[in-house]
């Protein structure tokens, strides 16, 4: 599905990913909050296997899917990243969201542009959530350790959106303090 036949490393190129990542998932169920770890990945194979195991279309209502850093957890209160925010963008739920989804983990993971290289050090992870219903929505999140980055993290983010010509209902920058 989507981009599943390009890889963004070849397998001869790359064994280990610069960063070791944790899959987690969250539910919120009457306004309690569960999360969990699902699992920790840190080659290239690794991570696109747990990827399509953990796919935007077998969420449920109010149910994330993360992936973070090694040593940081989903959760704004997290001293990575309590002084930062995220870069939130609302999208019409179907299969081009999950498109930006998948868009958004390969720029992460195998971007090596300047641009990419000025803020990935302040990127914690990203998210994604769904919300149905009748006027649902899903919501894809970067995580930033600091709002020092905000217009490069805003700028790469386009770049990703202008890339799949998807159109977002809405972007914005959320502090965490």
């Amino acid at each position: 599905i989507f981009f599943r036949l390009v890889p963004c490393f070849r397998m001869a190129d790359i064994a280990y990913l610069p960063h070791t990542w944790v899959y987690w998932k969250t539910n919120w169920k009457k306004a309690e909050r569960t999360i969990a770890r699902c699992h920790e990945v840190n080659t290239p194979r690794g991570f696109w296997d747990c990827f399509w195991n953990h796919h935007p279309s077998t969420l449920e209502n109010k149910e994330y899917i993360h992936i973070f850093k090694e040593g940081i957890m989903p959760m704004w209160e997290d001293t990575a990243n309590a002084k930062g925010g995220e870069i939130k963008v609302t999208c019409l739920p179907g299969p081009e969201s999950e498109e930006l989804w998948q868009a958004v983990a390969r720029a992460i993971v195998c971007d090596r542009s300047r641009l990419y290289q000025q803020f990935s050090k302040d990127i914690t992870g990203f998210s994604m959530v769904r919300h149905s219903g009748p006027v649902g929505n899903d919501i894809i999140k970067l995580w930033l350790r600091s709002g020092d980055h905000t217009l490069d993290a805003k700028l790469f983010v386009e770049k990703i959106l202008y890339a799949t010509g998807y159109q977002v209902v809405k972007m914005t920058y959320v502090p965490h303090k």
